[in-house]
């Protein structure tokens, strides 16, 4: 049975991965506890590049990530456990066979609980240029299709939206090769030889760099969340984005009076990114670029994307606990750039009704648990 991602049993999925878009040879892997982090190829600049995607945010990860790279430089990755697979199969994404065959793509796995998908890089044997392309398989492989279709409708419309390069895909009923794995050498983990690569995507993407903002007081931020305002302000309770999530909470669970008065505010409309975080965010020569849009809606509501990227910022760097995380984040919508920024979204002075808002996204779209922050702020969910 194919893992929901990347805590569980990993053979099927390397198998698929191996099929679709690694093809044959021997991938060395780097697990984060129960996560596989880094599936290192065999070419030591390709897997360097696999590396750097990797962007960890507390000194644990940074310690994890300096690790693998002096592992690459070294040579030592050769001494990582592996997946071995047959020498003679090419992938199925034909733009990749001839990285597969001179061992020069791997992965980056995703976070476990959006399903099985990864971030692929390396290096174009043919130019020497790096490459970045995402894989969603089985249920993660629409996720991918509408990301594709979201960056098609976007891009140039709005800046700062990263433009695709393609995509490649195939449901399970288009068929296909299906391979055969071969059995490892003594000592290495073996992938599933039943591992038939099913429903895939795969998204081809522009290499943009690693270089992000270090954090959401960036003035860039601000101005790029400015350019994705709208120009209509509209009821929260008649715009279906921010209806819907105001609807999932139940009335025992919020203040009295609370969901009247979020129905009732004026809130301008925004292009929202959906996992807004410096860590989905590229320095590029004309500006910030966002990737990673999967979650994205152009018809949602101004302010949303601060919130995440503050929750974010507070859990995933900062290590803060709710009743320090929620204070410090409103500590940061009164500061001098968002405090104005909030105020042309339509927020005003009704920071907590904003950061409640933005947590439900958090919670219930982008699928970051967020209940005890909102628990911080008077709702309370069940577990």
């Amino acid at each position: 049975m194919m893992p929901s991602g990347w805590n569980s049993d990993l053979t099927p999925l390397m198998g698929q991965i191996s099929q679709v878009a690694t093809g044959g040879g021997v991938l060395r892997v780097m697990t984060a506890g129960a996560r596989l982090a880094l599936a290192l190829p065999a070419q030591r600049r390709a897997a360097m590049v696999v590396a750097e995607l990797y962007q960890p945010q507390r000194l644990k990860g940074r310690l994890f990530l300096a690790l693998a790279k002096i592992a690459i430089a070294s040579g030592l990755a050769r001494w990582l456990p592996a997946y071995q697979f047959p020498a003679a199969a090419a992938p199925q994404a034909a733009w990749l066979q001839a990285a597969a065959a001179t061992g020069s793509v791997g992965f980056l796995g995703c976070n476990p609980n959006h399903g099985p998908r990864c971030v692929l890089a390396g290096i174009d044997p043919d130019t020497g240029a790096k490459f970045v392309a995402k894989l969603g398989l089985a249920q993660s492989a629409a996720a991918v299709r509408r990301e594709a279709a979201v960056l098609h409708r976007l891009h140039g419309k709005f800046p700062g939206v990263v433009g695709s390069l393609g995509l490649e895909t195939r449901a399970a009923a288009d068929g296909g090769p299906s391979g055969n794995i071969i059995p490892p050498p003594a000592g290495v983990l073996s992938a599933d030889p039943a591992a038939v690569a099913g429903d895939w995507a795969l998204l081809r993407l522009p290499h943009l760099g690693i270089e992000s903002p270090k954090s959401m007081a960036d003035v860039r931020i601000t101005r790029l969340l400015e350019q994705w305002l709208g120009g209509e302000s509209f009821l929260l309770g008649e715009r279906p984005w921010s209806a819907a999530l105001i609807a999932k909470v139940p009335l025992a669970a919020a203040p009295a009076g609370w969901h009247q008065r979020m129905r009732s505010l004026r809130i301008r409309g925004a292009l929202l990114h959906g996992d807004f975080a410096v860590w989905n965010l590229r320095v590029a020569t004309h500006g910030l670029v966002a990737i990673d849009w999967e979650w994205a809606d152009e018809n949602a509501v101004a302010g949303v994307d601060l919130a995440h990227g503050l929750r974010q910022e507070c859990y995933m760097v900062r290590g803060m606990p709710p009743p320090q995380a929620v204070p410090w984040m409103l500590a940061q919508a009164a500061s001098a750039g968002w405090r104005e920024y909030l105020k042309l979204s339509g927020w005003g002075d009704a920071c907590e009704d904003w950061l409640r808002l933005g947590l439900l996204h958090s919670h219930f779209n982008a699928l970051n648990p967020s209940a005890d922050l909102l628990g911080e702020l008077g709702i309370h969910l069940e577990a």
